[in-house]
């Protein structure tokens, strides 16, 4: 190999052996860079508008974070696209992430029940306060999170008689 040559490679997840991790540290460097918390998100928000030479109002990245959701490169889209609305204004607004950034954060009840059942007790908060906030029928969100647990409740009495496979969704 040519000593002026570099390899990258970029990896989702990588699990290395303590022994692999050492053989190659002796001609290589490993980064790894993880995505921010959840809760580290409008920190992040502030940073990145600070790299453009732009403030952000209190609580507004928080907002923000709420409206676009953490997906990291959706994040960093909608921050250029604040970035370029706003032109030569040092600080961006409320009113200018209202009118820029547009709600698609899908939040379903189905997408609630998930993030429950995940444990993700903040995630289904937010997504709860905000489908309240949409105009979604308290009574109609009892209502299908019963019917989800009940569900899940008769797979279980189904798992635990033997039933498995094509007969589980006949008998459940």
């Amino acid at each position: 190999p040519s000593s002026s040559s570099v390899l990258v490679i970029i990896v989702k997840e990588a699990k290395l052996s303590p022994k692999f991790a050492k053989s190659v540290g002796k001609n290589a460097v490993i980064l790894n860079f993880k995505d921010p918390y959840e809760k580290q998100l409008p920190y992040w928000v502030k940073e990145i508008a600070n790299s453009y030479g732009k403030r952000i109002e209190p609580g507004v990245s928080e907002y923000f974070i709420n409206f676009v959701g953490n997906d990291l490169e959706r994040i960093d889209s909608e921050i250029s696209k604040l970035i370029s609305y706003v032109g030569d204004k040092d600080t961006i607004s409320v009113k200018d992430l209202e009118e820029m950034v547009t709600d698609t954060k899908v939040e379903t009840i189905f997408e609630f029940i998930d993030s429950l059942s995940s444990k993700n007790l903040m995630q289904g908060l937010r997504m709860l306060e905000k489908m309240l906030v949409a105009g979604e029928i308290p009574v109609r969100i009892i209502a299908m999170l019963s019917r989800n647990y009940r569900i899940l409740w008769k797979v279980k009495k189904c798992l635990k008689a033997g039933i498995r496979g094509k007969n589980l969704a006949d008998h459940c």
